[in-house]
Formats: C-alpha cells, structure tokens, sequence
C-alpha cells in the first residue's frame, strides 16, 4: 500500500507530522472550575479552551483526568503529552514545551472567617501557620522555593476538597488554592461563601495564569500547531466567549 493513501487509525486520534502518526495522549487534573468532571464527561472553562484548540486543528482526543503528581510526572516523561491548568514557573521553565494561557488564576491563601487570629500582610509571616497544599502544584513548589517546609508548615494533600475540610476542622490554618475553585467547591458542598476569607494572595504567581504546554520531547512543529491553533482562538474571539461563560 502506498504512504499517501494509508489510513492509520489510532485508539486516541492524533495528527499527523512528518508523514508519522502522532499519537498525543492530553492530560488534566479535577479543578474545578476549570476542568473537572460531570456525568462522565470532562467540562470546565480551560478544557473547553483545549477542545476549542482541538477543533482548529480537526483532531479529536480523550483528556485523561489524573490526580496531579501523576499528570504531572506523565506530562514530564512521555513524549507527545499535552497537559492543561499547569503554571509556568521558572523551575519548570526548561522542563516543558509551553503553548499559551488557557485560563487566569489568582492563588491565594485561605482562612476560616472567624479565624480573627490570622493576620497576614506579608508572606513571612504565614510561616508560623500551617498551611494545607496541594502535592506538585504550583503554590506548593513557589512556597518551597521561599523557604517553606513540607510536613513543617506545608501539609500536601492530593484533594482540594480534602484540604477544605481539613480548614474546616482546623487541622491546618490556611487553604492554598487558585480563588475561582475555592469558591466553586463551596458551592459544591452547600457552604455559604463567607465560610472562608482572603488572607494573602500570590500576586507574582497570578499574573499569567494557568497554560497549557507539552512534553519536552514532543516534536517542535506538533508544539507549534498548538501555539498557532491557539492563538487563532484568542485572535477570533472564541476564547474570550468561553471565559464570558464563566465570570457570570
């Protein structure tokens, strides 16, 4: 059979480069909202800008959730591994092939609201509390990078909803988590909003916001077909919808 009229067929449809098959395995973490599961399906405002991507390109692929430290570790060693809701900070910098912003974040620190005890005005100063993060993301790496330590006043759990509860049995002080998902696994739970309040807030690692990026060995013209998709969606006004839906 010759090459140009093969019809390779793939358990999770990639795109093709160089004349090869590229399987493309994408992967997420459970954040809402920005993904997040619901009847079996994956939804949130950052998966829908990776589906979004997706359609420019004509390709479709399942999105495996994971729990983080596994996407994670997957996004770092397999080639080809599209992982979404991830930080770009300086030291994950060189490990990724980044492509773009899919969605804004503000990580902050959060207290129960009749905690009075708990003034913060300077980052220095939560290092006398225990702080309840969550294992390999971004607010846990940035506050090891300042000195704080695991098991001291960090304490990783894998769940976000774990830690709030954990906050709400005061057995950690502070909640470390993007604003927009605390609120939302709030309501969630049926808890009033003013549950909790805004203790600090990580400006320095808010200002981009969550990207989406590949594996360091994904070949660099699939990488780019991502950027430009990307880019279109920004360009023509669809990315702009989709977080419309979601600030109301």
């Amino acid at each position: 059979m010759k090459k140009s009229g093969l019809i390779i067929i793939l358990m999770v449809l990639g795109t093709i480069y160089a004349g090869q098959a590229q399987e493309i395995s994408i992967v997420t973490e459970d954040y809402p909202p920005y993904h997040y599961q619901e009847k079996q399906t994956i939804v949130g405002q950052g998966t829908e800008t990776v589906q979004a991507v997706l359609k420019v390109l004509d390709i479709k692929i399942d999105i495996q959730m994971l729990p983080w430290a596994r996407a994670y570790k997957m996004a770092l060693e397999k080639k080809n591994t599209l992982i979404y809701g991830i930080a770009r900070t300086p030291k994950r910098e060189k490990k990724f092939k980044w492509i773009g912003v899919t969605s804004p974040v503000n990580y902050c620190l959060f207290a129960l609201n009749d905690r009075s005890d708990i003034q913060i005005q300077t980052l220095e100063a939560a290092r006398q509390y225990h702080i309840g993060t969550t294992r390999e993301d971004v607010m846990e790496h940035y506050l090891e990078e300042k000195g704080f330590i695991l098991e001291k006043n960090l304490h990783p759990n894998f769940s976000y909803e774990a830690n709030l509860n954990k906050l709400i049995y005061q057995r950690i002080d502070l909640w470390g988590v993007v604003e927009l998902t605390a609120y939302y696994i709030l309501r969630t739970k049926q808890l009033p909003e003013n549950t909790i309040k805004k203790i600090y807030c990580l400006d320095d690692v808010s200002i981009e916001g969550a990207y989406m990026a590949f594996s360091k060995n994904t070949p660099d013209a699939l990488v780019n077909q991502f950027r430009d998709a990307l880019k279109k969606i920004k360009e023509d006004g669809t990315y702009n919808r989709i977080l419309d839906r979601y600030r109301q």
